[in-house]
């Protein structure tokens, strides 16, 4: 991503010719088919508390799901499948001689009809070449 604010359509794509990654699919039913990207280089603090130069990939979902509750009275919400895509890199810098990592961090955040926000993070590491 080179520009701030950005917004583009998701659309399928092939496999990467370096045969990483998976094909694109178009977005399933109640995703945007718009992503959108609101920073690139921007100091970010991920889940495990490490500050990184981050930019960002953002996919909205608007619709129904189904809800199911466990004995011990929790629910859970499925919207079903967002569709894949390929990110690919370009110009990220090696630390050190060999693989390079590229740290993912993802949140998800929904917004209820009782006004309810629910917050769910996650961070990985992904190794992008060696």
């Amino acid at each position: 991503m080179h520009r701030v604010g950005c917004s583009v359509t998701w659309t399928t794509q092939p496999e990467p010719e370096t045969g990483q990654g998976a094909d694109s699919t178009l977005p399933r039913a109640g995703w945007s088919s718009t992503v959108t990207n609101t920073q690139n280089n921007q100091d970010t603090v991920y889940s495990d508390g490490v500050t990184r130069k981050a930019w960002d990939v953002n996919l909205k979902y608007t619709g129904s799901g189904t809800y199911t509750t466990t004995a011990a009275g929790c629910q859970s919400y499925t919207t079903g499948g967002s569709g894949r895509f390929a990110v690919n890199y370009t110009d990220v810098p090696r630390e050190v001689a060999g693989a390079v990592s590229v740290a993912v961090f993802s949140i998800v955040t929904v917004a209820l009809s009782t006004g309810q926000v629910l917050t769910y993070r996650s961070s990985t590491q992904k190794i992008v070449s060696k």
